[in-house]
């Protein structure tokens, strides 16, 4: 699997994804074409990702378009292990990215932040754990990692899911 390159040729630039962002255009969408695939990149476009999904619209037809454009370049839908592994590095890299840009400032980016989170909008089924582990604080918020959000189960569901073994 290869890397994502961008390419302008009519402004004649390459390999600099947020030139576009540092003068004034925001975008809220960018695709990336390949010989096997069809990607949204729009994450290597910009410097604020929180802002810029609030500007996208929430339903999944941005999804089902890119999953269709890509069977039309593929002719199937499945992904292969080499596509499956692009992916996993390119998430990768993408969340060393949000991870340098700075905490929201607003307690409403929160909400659906793929890095970060509030207590504020822990579900009743969810916890924080470990709670030692504070990144900042915002409005006097303590901001924790998201990957800090465990998933809680009732004894019931805890064994449907899991049996204990004989």
């Amino acid at each position: 699997g290869g890397k994502w390159v961008h390419v302008d040729v009519l402004n004649d630039v390459l390999n600099t994804p947020c030139c576009y962002w540092e003068n004034g255009l925001r975008m809220a969408y960018v695709v990336g074409f390949s010989e096997r695939d069809v990607t949204d990149v729009t994450r290597r476009y910009v410097r604020d990702w929180v802002t810029t999904q609030q500007q996208r619209d929430p339903s999944k037809w941005w999804l089902e378009t890119i999953e269709k454009v890509s069977f039309q370049i593929k002719g199937h839908d499945y992904k292969s292990r080499a596509d499956l592994l692009q992916q996993s590095a390119e998430d990768h890299e993408l969340t060393q990215v949000a991870l340098q840009e700075p905490l929201p400032s607003s307690l409403g980016a929160f909400k659906k932040h793929e890095v970060y989170c509030i207590e504020k909008h822990v579900l009743r089924n969810e916890v924080i754990f470990p709670k030692t582990q504070i990144v900042g604080l915002v409005n006097g918020h303590k901001v924790y990692f998201r990957r800090c959000l465990r998933q809680l189960k009732t004894k019931d569901k805890w064994f449907r899911e899991d049996p204990p073994r004989a």
